[in-house]
């Protein structure tokens, strides 16, 4: 006798970028080499997912593979994500959070041939000076669903993958232009460039300022 697997392992989960083509990749990582993030900034994104079984199932995302060149923005850079518009908010985490992986949505019924809209933020928590600049961070997402019918793990906030269980993997960042690879935070620079600016406007008042002195000093002599 063969046993087969339950439906939910039958790569029953579809993603989509748009919300009308579906597959089991997207196009590009969710957050591609054209984004940057300054401190304050919160980027969001959305992708689709459909249970394309035949079978209900509950549909679990997990922020996995998360690093940071830098330890500030490890602990500063927050990712979370919200379905839509199914009510609560889901769970949140930074990536020095993170670890190896950690859920940020567990329990998420679909049924067969239903589909849930995600929104998946980056928010980035207010460094200071330097804190932060240059650095790079990487992360993707995975979507997990399993057969509805199954007994519900005891914790359903575990990264655990059950046998039956349908996963599949999602790019959250891509390599940047430069080909340094990951999530580039900016604003630290444009900083710099406006104290410089700040401190070339104030020499130069302070040229204009001696100038208007050294020219009333020189009518004060002639008069």
């Amino acid at each position: 006798m063969t046993v087969t697997p339950a439906q939910a392992a039958d790569q029953a989960i579809m993603l989509s970028a748009d919300g009308t083509n579906f597959a089991r990749t997207i196009p590009g990582p969710l957050f591609d080499s054209s984004f940057r993030i300054v401190p304050g900034d919160k980027i969001e994104r959305i992708i689709w997912l459909r249970n394309d079984g035949s079978t209900a199932g509950r549909l679990r995302f997990d922020l996995i593979k998360a690093s940071s060149t830098d330890p500030q923005l490890a602990a500063h850079l927050e990712l979370a994500a919200r379905p839509e518009p199914v009510a609560g908010a889901g769970s949140s985490s930074t990536i020095s959070r993170a670890g190896k992986c950690v859920v940020l949505r567990h329990s998420l019924r679909l049924n067969a041939g239903e589909t849930v809209k995600l929104r998946v933020s980056a928010k980035l928590g207010n460094l200071s000076g330097q804190q932060g600049q240059r650095a790079r961070a990487t992360f993707s997402f995975r979507a997990v669903l399993t057969d509805a019918a199954a007994p519900a793990p005891a914790d359903a906030a575990t990264c655990a993958l059950a046998t039956g269980d349908d996963a599949v993997d999602i790019p959250g960042t891509g390599d940047d232009p430069e080909g340094q690879g990951g999530l580039p935070i900016t604003g630290a620079g444009a900083v710099g460039r406006f104290t410089a600016a700040g401190a070339g406007m104030i020499l130069a008042g302070a040229l204009i300022a001696a100038l208007a002195a050294w020219r009333r000093r020189r009518k004060e002599e002639t008069a």
